[in-house]
């Protein structure tokens, strides 16, 4: 195996949850092999009428995916802008879909993480949320495109207050609600032993950081999507449930380079 391969190990798990009666959540995932040396970790939450958000949030999916392949990352030149045209196109798919009868109205939350060449590149649209986990401290990537979430950055809402707020599910972007959508995308380096957790908001709306902190390091890895979704039921399974992460086996380790910089620019 080459040394310089870029290794990481990525599981994922999704559930209905105790008050819905079907799943509108759809994931995917891609781990790296050699023919596609990335890893690609997606979650959608559709929303609609009847069956329509299952509609709404596979289809964003498979057609993001679709788009994405059609280049090889080695010959992109811009992978932020590529992931977010995948995501724009996906978005034009599930908008001339939800204008039909049978799937007027749906739409989709999406949140892409992309893992190569120790870098995480995301592409974000709704309320799902993107974690990094590192040196056992939690932080959120993604901001979410919700009225609550406005209301607290402009300081109208305190955090503590935003949990349970009534008003906690109304998102002011999704995918496939208009014909054009504003997609957020970043990126940033990754360390060997990071974690990339992303979820509905089936999880994020039922566990808190602190919690998913405690499972991540309390658990084998491998678990911890499903030790996620029980602790969400727990605590009332009021939506459907996806939980996926990712860890970064290779690479420079985080403690490391942290002592390395500090001795470098010591005084």
């Amino acid at each position: 195996m080459n040394k310089d391969r870029f290794i990481t190990e990525s599981y994922g798990s999704t559930d209905v949850g105790l008050v819905r009666d079907h799943n509108e959540d759809f994931y995917f995932i891609h781990k790296s092999d050699i023919q596609k040396d990335y890893s690609l970790l997606i979650v959608a939450d559709g929303m609609g009428g009847h069956e329509a958000g299952e509609v709404a949030s596979e289809l964003s999916v498979k057609c993001f995916v679709d788009e994405f392949e059609k280049l090889e990352l080695k010959n992109v030149s811009n992978i932020q802008k590529h992931l977010s045209d995948s995501l724009k196109n996906a978005n034009s798919k599930v908008f001339d879909k939800s204008r039909e009868t049978e799937t007027l109205g749906m739409g989709t939350t999406f949140t892409a993480v992309l893992l190569y060449k120790h870098k995480l590149f995301f592409a974000h649209v709704g309320d799902s949320r993107a974690y990094i986990l590192r040196s056992e401290k939690i932080i959120q990537l993604t901001q979410d495109h919700s009225w609550v979430a406005e209301q607290v950055a402009l300081g109208i809402i305190k955090p503590d207050d935003a949990i349970n707020h009534p008003k906690s599910n109304i998102i002011t972007r999704a995918i496939g609600l208009n014909s054009e959508v504003e997609v957020d995308v970043s990126l940033m380096n990754v360390y060997k032993g990071d974690i990339v957790l992303i979820c509905s908001d089936g999880l994020s709306g039922l566990v808190s950081d602190k919690s998913i902190e405690e499972v991540v390091s309390i658990n084998d890895f491998q678990e911890v999507p499903d030790k996620l979704i029980e602790i969400a039921n727990q605590n009332g399974g009021t939506d459907n449930i996806t939980v996926l992460v990712g860890m970064v086996k290779s690479g420079i380790n985080y403690k490391t380079k942290k002592s390395f910089l500090s001795k470098l620019f010591k005084n």
